[in-house]
């Protein structure tokens, strides 16, 4: 049966096709092999802790797996046990006021109903007094806790000042496992923070690199840090990471802690946190931590105060 010249060339072009859609998909194949982002890979003293996807981020489960593997903070030695310092307070304004600074401090403890020996943990320590959200808490309610300030400078004040806490020279990640971060630091703070292994900035606003010191900090999953501390059970949260917050929040892995209340600043500097901006920032927060049975109890300046249900 001879095979018609038209329909011999539509077979042709047919067969063409079916070769190019072909090596176009290996090749798609190959090009995908070679931009899927790689597994993060941890080492501690030498060891490896854990390879994850930044894919995974969103997965409970193995948001527990890798929880399950913490980075041992005790056993490497990075934090600072003061809870049962039996040393006097140094501080600048040694008086028993609330130093917070919208009184963040009275409402948490009107909410908890001034609750004594409570526990916290405050990142964005700063010196560990100036509107300090957890210092009228541990000094005059007994409450310990842990402060993380990743700042060496800032750091070293507060342990000039003696606080009764666990202490931890680092930052809080903003992914479920540990990397390094830069930080543009000015004499009132921390404007720019910029993660090395993931291309996002927190506050990038104008900024001069000859007028501000570079710092290069470690950065921990929250989870090992509360781990570590034996915290995993937290009255209070007081999160003021200029930006960092929700990305912070979104690596806990909810099922293997106990938090009461979450204390969390909607960033406002830069150039580019506009009105429009916090907004969505607030109604994003609201809703991933309704997710997680909290509500918005109190909003005091910029700091908004989650309890859960």
């Amino acid at each position: 049966m001879r095979i018609p010249r038209s329909l011999g060339y539509v077979l042709k072009i047919a067969l063409v096709m079916c070769f190019y859609t072909f090596a176009l998909w290996v090749l798609f194949r190959v090009l995908a092999s070679v931009t899927k982002p790689k597994k993060n890979r941890v080492l501690v003293d030498g060891e490896e802790d854990y390879l994850f996807d930044e894919s995974d981020a969103e997965d409970e489960t193995l948001l527990e797996h890798v929880a399950g593997n913490y980075v041992d903070l005790l056993r490497i030695s990075k934090i600072l046990d003061r809870r049962n310092s039996t040393e006097d307070y140094s501080l600048r304004m040694p008086s028993d006021v609330d130093l917070s600074e919208h009184k963040q401090s009275s409402a948490l403890l009107q909410l908890l109903n001034a609750k004594e020996n409570g526990t916290f943990l405050e990142a964005g320590a700063f010196d560990g007094e100036f509107f300090s959200n957890s210092l009228y808490l541990e000094r005059n309610y007994g409450w310990r806790g842990v402060l993380v300030e990743p700042i060496t400078k800032f750091y070293n004040e507060i342990l000039s000042k003696k606080r009764k806490a666990v202490l931890l020279n680092a930052c809080l990640s903003p992914k479920p496992w540990f990397e390094y971060m830069n930080m543009t630091i000015v004499r009132s703070g921390i404007f720019r923070i910029e993660s090395m292994s993931s291309l996002h900035g927190y506050n990038m606003g104008d900024f001069d690199p000859e007028k501000h010191d570079q710092e290069t900090v470690e950065c921990y999953p929250i989870f090992d840090v509360l781990s570590a501390a034996k915290l995993t059970q937290l009255d209070v949260l007081m999160l003021d990471v200029q930006g960092a917050e929700e990305d912070i929040l979104r690596t806990i892995p909810w099922r293997l802690v106990d938090i009461r209340v979450i204390l969390v600043e909607i960033s406002k500097f830069g150039k580019d946190h506009l009105p429009r901006k916090l907004f969505h920032q607030e109604q994003r927060l609201k809703a991933f931590l309704g997710k997680q049975g909290y509500d918005v109890k109190a909003v005091l300046g910029r700091d908004f105060i989650f309890v859960r249900e």
